[in-house]
Parts: C-alpha cells; structure tokens; sequence
C-alpha cells in the first residue's frame, strides 16, 4: 500500500468531499424500487450483477436515486460514481429524470490535484 501525505489544499478537498458524503439509514420499498428498476429496464438498463454476491450497479443507481429524491443527501442535482458503461452513457437522461447523474471516477477526479507520494521510510 501507498502512503501519502496530503497538503493544505488537498485536505480540504478531501475534507469537503467527506462532509457531502452522508450514511444514510433508509432504504425505499420493495415497491418502490421494483418500480424504479422498471424505469430503468424501459431505458435499456437490466439489473444484472457483475460480479457474483454484489448487487448490479443499476439496482444500486436505483436505491440512490430513490434516497437521493426523498431528500436523504442533500440538494439535488448530485454524482454517482460508477464504472458501468450503459449508466454513463445515459448520465444526461437520468440527471435530468433523477437528480443523481452518473459519473466515471476519472470525471469525478479530474478537478482534484493529483496527490503526491511519500517516500518509503
């Protein structure tokens, strides 16, 4: 593993970052989230796992965006940071339809300064 050290002003990005990140204990409906996966489903998006043991990051879009719209982080419109290619490509649509946009790690790391390493002691 890594070690860095963080200067002054990346501290308190990060630190900026962490205060908008919220633990949130709520979860929608049973109802409510099969509605919203059929929402999904008619946008070409299938709720099906990449990986085995792990919910698929539509039906983890779906639980966010369900939290995200009863007011449970915040104003909208917010990010969703995920790898899934069909959510990124739809990320404009469901911004607007959902308040929670998809976004690629890279794109939410691109306005942060990189950090810088610290050498082994």
């Amino acid at each position: 593993m890594k070690r860095i050290r963080l200067d002054r002003e990346q501290a308190k990005l990060l630190e900026s970052f962490l205060k908008r990140t919220t633990v949130v204990a709520w979860t929608p409906t049973e109802e409510q989230l099969k509605a919203r996966l059929q929402e999904l489903l008619a946008f070409g998006l299938r709720d099906e796992p990449e990986f085995v043991g792990f919910s698929s990051s539509v039906r983890q879009y779906a639980i966010n965006s369900l939290t995200a719209e009863a007011g449970h982080f915040g104003p909208l419109p917010l990010p969703f940071v995920t790898e899934h290619a069909d959510l990124l490509r739809q990320s404009v649509v469901l911004e607007v339809r959902y308040g929670l946009r998809p976004v690629s790690p890279e794109e939410m790391m691109k306005d942060l300064p990189p950090l810088p390493e610290v050498p082994p002691r």
